[in-house]
């Protein structure tokens, strides 16, 4: 497979500034950030050392990913469409198309997870042979580069190919199996390449995205100020106690925040999805 140099225009233009495609990720990291406080308030009530508390943590995290990894599929599902020119996915057909591919897009990271962990075993396992006397440490030291480049490539893969994923099946349309087939040999046949244009169009994102992100905290804190100032003159013969206002007043500012939050996140997400979704097109001769 010959990778054309990324073309950043498109990238930002199918992602960046595509407001459909924007929020869709912004209703998923919503979705995910409500899960977590969720968990955290069961956490908390639970004890966090406990048994039950650990559970509840596990399946928030659980819960979690699993979010973000079908949004991250929808989203290249539509990004898919705009790069190649196709007919437009509109955020209905994005979700049945999640719907459709709901176990493939949430198992084939897990499963890679677990291949490089039972790999990593395997070679923990093949260490002992240093033990055997005199031809033992050998042995070991024959196998050393082996391993150093077949672990550049698991965490490569990890690194990567977890990212590449959501990407791969939004492209192909592939089951749990031929995703990993896929991830596998766009890793292997230019590993160094797709970890170079992955990364310096990852520096590229957080480079651009750091001045939206100073302003949103920015404009908070000066809401919170704002805030405390109309608190202070509202409510300061209420200390003491919470009235049905107040806290209507904080669960609307609240809501308010986590909107705003979850749209500011999905700017660079939508453009990190769309980056992997380029790459996996470009090492596929589509462009």
């Amino acid at each position: 497979m010959q990778s054309n140099i990324p073309n950043f225009s498109k990238i930002f233009k199918v992602s960046f500034f595509d407001f459909n495609k924007v929020q869709f990720q912004a209703v998923g990291i919503l979705a995910a950030i409500v899960i977590n406080v969720g968990s955290s308030v069961l956490v908390s009530r639970l004890g966090e050392t406990s048994t039950a508390g650990q559970i509840a943590n596990a399946v928030g995290g659980l819960l979690t990913a699993i979010v973000v990894l079908l949004t991250a599929a929808g989203v290249s599902l539509m990004i898919k469409a705009d790069l190649l020119q196709e007919s437009p996915v509109s955020s209905k057909e994005a979700r049945a198309f999640i719907k459709r591919k709901f176990w493939p897009i949430i198992i084939s990271p897990f499963l890679l997870l677990l291949t490089v962990l039972l790999l990593l075993g395997v070679q923990a396992l093949l260490s002992f042979v240093g033990f055997i006397p005199f031809v033992g440490p050998i042995i070991l030291a024959v196998c050393t580069i082996p391993a150093v480049i077949l672990n550049v490539i698991l965490a490569i893969a990890l690194i990567v190919g977890s990212k590449l994923m959501p990407s791969i099946i939004a492209v192909e349309e592939s089951n749990t199996i031929d995703t990993m087939k896929l991830t596998y040999q766009t890793c292997r046949v230019e590993p160094l390449r797709v970890a170079f244009y992955a990364g310096v169009l990852t520096l590229v994102g957080i480079g651009i995205f750091i001045l939206p992100a100073l302003a949103f905290l920015f404009g908070l804190l000066l809401t919170g100020a704002f805030h405390w100032s109309v608190l202070l003159k509202c409510y300061n013969s209420m200390l003491g106690y919470w009235s049905l206002d107040l806290m209507a007043f904080w669960f609307i500012t609240g809501l308010s925040v986590l909107v705003m939050a979850s749209l500011v996140i999905a700017l660079p997400l939508t453009y990190f999805q769309g980056v992997y979704t380029y790459i996996y097109l470009s090492f596929k001769n589509k462009f």
